[in-house]
């Protein structure tokens, strides 16, 4: 899922049923990531890992780690400085934003709300919702699971888009 609205995306795992259960299994899995990378984190300076090592929900450890880590002061000021809903309204090719209506962390009324709501009258934004999906968009598809339903949904968007008369899509050369 797209970081669209990172103060509201810690807000709905804070205080969702499902962000309950998610937000201690995300801790858990980044505290593993901490305690593997210790020593290259003593080295950065500004964080206090002491902090980092009791923290029990992903807005403590974003605070006291990946906002020093970042050069902000708390973990509020990355969550807005990271957010690209600001950016949304420089789009001027058609972008697809995938989301998914049961992903614990970014759940699709949050991107709707985002896309929908808060940009101006016709972005080129076309906002797919599937009922299931989580939050990685690799959910195995069929019965054997031999690829990412994502992938399936991107392939499909990008050939109507290719289908369009009055679309010319935009290639940049990075050199």
């Amino acid at each position: 899922a797209c970081p669209i609205d990172c103060t509201r995306m810690g807000k709905h795992l804070e205080s969702s049923p499902t962000g309950k259960l998610v937000n201690p299994a995300l801790v858990r899995s980044v505290q593993a990531v901490r305690v593997e990378n210790e020593s290259v984190l003593r080295r950065h300076g500004s964080m206090n890992l002491s902090r980092s090592a009791a923290a029990k929900t992903m807005r403590e450890f974003d605070d006291a780690t990946i906002a020093p880590m970042m050069g902000t002061a708390t973990a509020d000021e990355y969550y807005a400085q990271s957010s690209s809903s600001a950016l949304l309204v420089e789009l001027a090719v058609p972008t697809l934003f995938l989301s998914a209506a049961n992903d614990p962390i970014c759940p699709a009324h949050i991107v709707r709300d985002v896309v929908v709501d808060a940009l101006p009258s016709e972005p080129p934004i076309l906002l797919a919702v599937t009922p299931e999906g989580g939050h990685s968009m690799v959910w195995p598809t069929g019965a054997r699971a031999d690829g990412a339903w994502s992938i399936d949904v991107l392939c499909e968007w990008v050939a109507a888009i290719c289908e369009q008369p009055n679309i010319t899509p935009h290639l940049h050369q990075h050199q």
